[in-house]
Order: structure tokens, then sequence, then C-alpha cells
């Protein structure tokens, strides 16, 4: 079947792309702003909250149609200058990241439609000590700071939750401080772990870094990091315990746990769970570091029949037999 143009649809197609061509030709101005409000007034009745590194200052907002949000300029102590918003739906704005605690001046202005800013009112805050000293404060405390296996550990407590940076330093033969960790974080506490270190006697140096290039004073330790070296098993022996699941003896003797071989399997006695599998007597004191566990291999696949999936680890010198933990 043949199909036919209206030659009038086509001539009216056409004045439309001539027309489109000629509309899309104008000149660029740029972006406008289709509105310019009236000046607002100045926000009024300032209230400070001091807050760590920081403040909240509440106040009342002008009357005005045109007021959209209040903006808060300041300067940190380091000269890097800063600025903060707050919208109209909230009477309070928060002003951080000053690097030491004291008095600071902020301007506080109300903005309209297009820009257009009020008269500035001055207010003074006082800044608490700031979050990255108070963490650095934290870690010099008690035992936050120990030497482990091959490293050591750093236990923080940053407890306004800011961004912060810690940075780890060692001294080398040279005498030469290196950086070996950089921990970037905003969580209240934690442990950092350091390994791949030699042991012996160590100097290390911490410092904690904000977002704003504010640096603390480098905390100074010196620490031995532990030789971390496999437990010789040749005096091992089982441990027995009145409350364990015993071992099925013959083939599936208890000492199959750790005599290397990985084919052999279902050592234990059945046994509802949870079960005390069996005491190991290690045959002198050891402070464990690792422990490896190799997958149960069998029921055609890793992880089946008879496999340890959730374990704890209970020690002592000085054990009795009833099995009561």
């Amino acid at each position: 079947m043949k199909k036919y143009i209206n030659p009038r649809l086509l001539g009216f197609t056409g004045l439309i792309l001539i027309t489109s061509f000629f509309l899309g030709c104008k000149e660029d101005m740029g972006i406008t702003k289709n509105k310019i409000g009236q000046k607002p007034g100045p926000v009024s009745n300032p209230k400070v909250q001091s807050i760590s590194g920081g403040a909240y200052i509440k106040y009342d907002l002008p009357l005005s149609e045109d007021l959209r949000y209040v903006i808060a300029k300041y300067k940190l102590d380091n000269g890097i200058e800063r600025e903060s918003k707050s919208s109209i739906y909230n009477n309070e704005i928060l002003v951080d990241g000053f690097g030491a605690a004291g008095e600071y001046t902020v301007e506080l202005r109300a903005a309209a439609v297009g820009e257009v800013e009020s008269d500035p009112i001055t207010v003074t805050i006082t800044a608490l000590r700031p979050p990255y000293l108070l963490v650095l404060d934290k870690l010099k405390e008690g035992k936050n700071i120990e030497a482990t296996f091959g490293g050591i550990n750093l236990t923080y407590f940053n407890e306004t939750k800011a961004d912060i940076i810690i940075r780890v330093l060692k001294k080398d033969t040279n005498g030469t401080w290196e950086g070996i960790h950089t921990e970037y974080t905003d969580l209240e506490t934690d442990k950092v772990r350091i390994r791949g270190l030699d042991a012996g006697p160590t100097d290390f140096g911490i410092y904690i870094e904000d977002r704003w290039d504010h640096f603390s004073d480098t905390l100074m330790v010196n620490l031995s990091p532990f030789e971390e070296i496999e437990i010789d098993k040749k005096d091992w022996k089982r441990f027995p315990l009145d409350n364990d699941a015993g071992s099925r003896g013959g083939q599936w003797d208890f000492t199959k746990i750790w005599d290397g071989n990985k084919n052999v399997g279902n050592l234990t006695k059945p046994s509802p769970l949870p079960v005390s599998i069996v005491a190991i007597d290690l045959g002198k004191p050891v402070l464990l570091s690792r422990l490896l566990s190799f997958p149960n291999n069998s029921s055609g696949g890793l992880y089946g029949l008879a496999h340890i999936y959730d374990f704890a680890v209970y020690g002592s010198n000085n054990p009795g037999s009833s099995g009561d933990w």
C-alpha cells in the first residue's frame, strides 16, 4: 500500500523547524536571579552554647517574607575563613573547626532572596577543647598504647565522633622518623592494630589531626613488640574435664587436632550444642596471639560436616577438673 504526505502538513512542519531554529539562536545571557528580595533585618537575641571546638548559636529571626537563611562568617585560629549556613526552619547555627579552646568572634547575617544580606551582628563564642586534642588526652591515659605480637595496639576514644586522623610514626635504625600507619575515623572508640614490626625496643610517635589542618603535639612512647613464634607442640596433651565431649579415640585420637594432618576429622564424640570439646595442656604458660583453624573438607565441600563455626577459647594456669568456666 502506498502512503501519501499531505503537502499542507509538510509546509506546516517546515515552518515549525524554521521558527525553532531562529528561537534557538538567541544570545545566551547566562543564569540570572529571578528576583531580588528586600534587605532583611538582622538576627537578634543571640545565645551561645559552647561545645568541643566550637559552639551553637541560637537567635531570633527577623520578620521578612523574603528571608531564606542565616549565614555565619568567622576565621579559625590558623587563619582559615569559614562559613556556616542555617535555614529559616531552624533558629540555631553551628560554628566549628577551632583548633584551641578560647574566645572567637562570629558575624551573623540574615539573607533574603537574591543573596541580599542584612547588616551583621557580632557574637563572641567560647570554644571548648577541640576533639583532636581530646583524643590525644585519652591516648595518654592508662594502657591505651601497648606492645603486642609483631607490633602495637592503640585504643582510642573519640567521644564527639569527630572526623580525625591518627598518624603513627616509628624511628628506624638510622634515627629517622617514618610514617607507618594512618587511621581515618569518626568512630566513638576503636582499636588500631599495627603489625609487621620487628621485635625489640622501638620509639613510636603518635599525633592527631583534624580536617581543618590542626595537628596535636606528638606523643612519644618506647615499646617492645613481641616476637611471634609457633608454639612447640611436642609437650601438648589432653587435659580431661568432667564436662567435655571427649575424643572418639583410635584413629580419631584428640592429638590429631595439632599433628598437622588436615585429612582427619570428627575427632570428638557427638554432643548437644553448645559443647566443651576438650582442653589442651600446653605444657607451659604461653601468651596466645593467633589460632590457625583448617576447614573441614568432608561432605563434598569446605566447611562441611562437623566443622566448627563459632568458638571461644578459655585459658588458665591453675585449672580445675570440673570444666566450670
